[in-house]
């Protein structure tokens, strides 16, 4: 509210009118926001909020986190970071985010457990963004070869081949199924002999002792159908499919010669794959005594039970494991091009052998006893040893970024190497790693040795479905303000309402930014707000507050800069008062070009919340307003268009010239009495000027409903606006 302001100017004095204006000297200048016809529905809004939901579909690195950061702009080219956060296979990053109006496209980075990066740019056109990020192609990196299985899994269930022969009742005495031709086992039956030249479909349930497969031949056990006996495979294209369940137990041993995928249950003593031997399985395989895996290209995709040793010798090429392989016994690597891309629990030790030149391990190692390392075993993963683990004269430990070694003691004749980003080594027992640490030119290894207390190390490696254990203190994710890093918005109020002003909207003007701290599940945990008072163009004494989007009991204020600032006692939310009156705070306006100048005062305060606050369906909105002094409940409070009053507000709809259907905006125009504009330096209209007049884009903006001129703010009649400090 503006009275009578005096002011020296030219040697003269002058009087200058107020936002009330008197009746006996009317303005010179036509009122043009009043002159306005604004769009229905325009909320004055220079701010739009966008949901982000950003999904990981890249399987290289299990559920393992991957760091998400949002710009407002190419970061190649300066583009400011306004969220950061965690994605993973199992969870999404969520969040609903304030973009100023203008900004018309943003860039997603997503950032691998290994250090790699992909960079998507995306319209912001419609108020969600969906995002699933893949796997980036590199062919640098070892672990870009994994998830490619070495062939594909075959599930063949479909119905008996008409024109097919039918067994559904015993036989006694050896039989064959020539070649080209299908026979189909319907019935529960016994099976003296036979030798497959063609194909043998099981849909029932068969016992043999003697199902011999030749070159070209095939046994399909379907799905609900059993075979329990013996299986031969006697050529290297010798193809079993089992999509139903094979039970040895009681005869012999499983031996695959051929080729052998597995979509069904294996229930075998032992099992064993021969050098030219292909073999996957998609299904389980429960052998009571030791396996050795000989073939080349095989791959478990499913669930390997193993009651004895476990051996991948060393004619194997290109064991993979996608799925769970748990061993009672001890393992032993011998073959090479070995890949880890999920679970290996051994119970006993883990050998990595010389003969085997290197092993990835892209997930988790679980040695119960010891682990051994006569080779290279690059760890992009988790291996965990019990007992001791042994770094010997041929092996090495590679680590590669966000990678974790953890035993009790640790013996080391070779070296550890880092990779990329930070890793881990952890010795929670004896050791000699002081002596025999190396690093490459672009990766780190941290080590924590408990018995070395000072070797803490100072890394997080977050716990994910690879890495059970995880190490430290998971870093900081935050979402900015609007234009945070380049000062911050301003707000602009007019102080006389219900009634309407002079629309020089100046009668408080105050700039703020302020930074929000979240968590792991991306929830808003801590905010530190900064404002500062510019100008205080009125002679009501206006105080200033801001509303925040929880309960009063869920806020603690500390850090703050001025002893005026305070949780309002009394409130259903939480609001912060920074001052209560600005002419106690500043003797004079700023907004007379000319006159003295008070100093603008900033004001800085924390706020933890007990619980943290949701970001995934609204942006983190703080809710600013000014009030008259010494009034609580019923008073009168001035807010941006269509936010509500704090719960001390009085009658907002309909009272004075206040809209009776919206909030804070007047009934006849729709014009505000708040405006929030992201610039930090923003050269508000000068004393009485419209602010229509200092930014004549303002009305285009306004008849347009936002869709013309949104940086109208950029483009002010210098003249007319008060020179505000860059």
């Amino acid at each position: 509210m503006k009275r009578i302001l005096l002011l020296a100017a030219l040697g003269g004095i002058l009087s200058v009118t107020s936002c009330k204006k008197d009746n006996s000297t009317p303005s010179t200048e036509p009122l043009k926001m009043e002159d306005l016809i604004v769009k229905e529905g325009f909320d004055w809004s220079t701010t739009k909020a966008i949901k982000f939901n950003i999904g990981i579909t890249d399987t290289r690195f299990a559920n393992a986190e991957h760091s998400i950061s949002i710009y407002d702009g190419d970061p190649a080219n300066g583009g400011n970071i306004v969220s950061t956060g965690k994605a993973s296979l199992i969870r999404a990053f969520i969040e609903k985010i304030n973009f100023p109006s203008a900004v018309k496209d943003v860039y997603v980075v997503k950032t691998s457990p290994d250090g790699s990066t992909i960079t998507e740019k995306v319209a912001i056109n419609n108020t969600e963004v969906s995002i699933a990020f893949g796997q980036q192609k590199s062919s640098s990196s070892i672990s870009s070869v994994s998830g490619k299985s070495s062939f594909s899994v075959s599930v063949d269930n479909a119905a008996c081949p008409a024109g097919s022969t039918e067994i559904n009742s015993n036989m006694n005495s050896w039989s064959s199924v020539p070649a080209g031709q299908t026979h189909c086992v319907t019935g529960d039956v016994r099976i003296e002999g036979l030798n497959i030249y063609g194909t043998l479909r099981i849909y029932g349930n068969v016992r043999s002792e003697n199902l011999s497969v030749y070159g070209g031949g095939k046994i399909i056990i379907v799905n609900g159908g059993t075979f329990t006996g013996k299986i031969f495979q006697n050529a290297s294209n010798a193809y079993v499919e089992n999509n139903g369940e094979i039970n040895t137990l009681a005869y012999d041993d499983f031996f695959t010669g051929g080729e052998f995928v597995n979509n069904g249950t294996l229930k075998t003593k032992r099992f064993s794959v021969n050098t030219s031997s292909k073999f996957i399985n998609a299904g389980e395989v429960n052998a009571l005594g030791a396996v050795a895996i000989g073939g080349r290209n095989c791959e478990n995709k499913g669930t390997f039970i193993i009651g004895g040793n476990f051996s991948i010798n060393s004619d194997a090429t290109n064991f993979i494991n996608s799925g769970t392989i748990t061993v009672t016994g001890d393992m032993a690597v011998n073959g090479t091009g070995g890949i880890n891309h999920h679970k290996i629990d051994v119970t006993g030790t883990f050998y990595l052998n010389s003969n085997s030149s290197s092993y990835i391990n892209n997930c988790m190692i679980l040695a119960g006893n010891e682990f051994h390392a006569n080779a290279i075993m690059n760890n992009y993963g988790y291996i965990k040893a019990k007992v001791k683990s042994f770094l010997n004269s041929n092996g090495k430990l590679k680590m590669y970024s966000g990678a974790m070694f953890s035993t009790k003691d640790l013996a080391i004749n070779s070296t550890i190497e880092g990779d990329g980003n930070a890793s881990l080594v952890k010795v929670t027992g004896a050791h000699t790693v002081q002596y025999n640490m190396a690093k490459t030119s672009n990766g780190a290894v941290f080590l924590d040795l408990y018995s070395n207390p000072s070797a803490k190390a100072d890394v997080y490696i977050g716990v994910s479905g690879c890495n059970p254990e995880g190490y430290g203190v998971p870093p900081i994710s935050y979402t900015k303000s609007v234009n945070y890093d380049n000062g911050g918005s301003t707000l602009i109020f007019e102080d006389n309402w219900p009634s309407k002003g002079d629309f020089d909207l100046n009668d408080i003007v105050i700039s703020y930014k302020y930074l929000i701290t979240k968590n792991s599940s991306n929830k808003a945990i801590k905010l530190e707000a900064t404002y500062t008072l510019l100008a205080s163009g009125a002679d009501y004494k206006n105080g200033f507050g801001v509303e925040l989007p929880t309960l009063f009991s869920n806020a603690v204020l500390s850090d703050k800069s001025n002893a005026s600032i305070a949780l309002e006692q009394g409130q259903e939310k939480a609001v912060v008062i920074l001052f209560e009156n600005a002419r106690e705070v500043q003797q004079n306006w700023n907004t007379v070009v000319g006159n003295a100048r008070s100093a603008s005062v900033t004001y800085s305060f924390t706020i933890t919340f007990n619980n943290p606050v949701s970001l995934a369906d609204n942006p983190f909105d703080l809710n600013p307003f000014v009030f008259k002094k010494g009034t609580t409940v019923g008073r009168n409070e001035i807010h941006l268009p269509d936010y509500r009053g704090t719960s001390f507000a009085g009658t907002i709809l309909g009272n004075g010239d206040n809209s009776a259907s919206r909030y804070y905006l007047t009934k006849d125009k729709g014009l505000p009495w708040a405006v929030n504009v992201p610039v930090a330096s923003f050269k508000y209209p000068v004393e009485t000027m419209d602010i229509s007049l200092a930014y004549p884009l303002i009305k285009d903006w306004a008849k347009t409903g936002g869709v013309e001129a949104d940086k109208w703010y950029n483009n002010g009649n210098q003249e007319k606006c008060f020179p505000v400090a860059e």
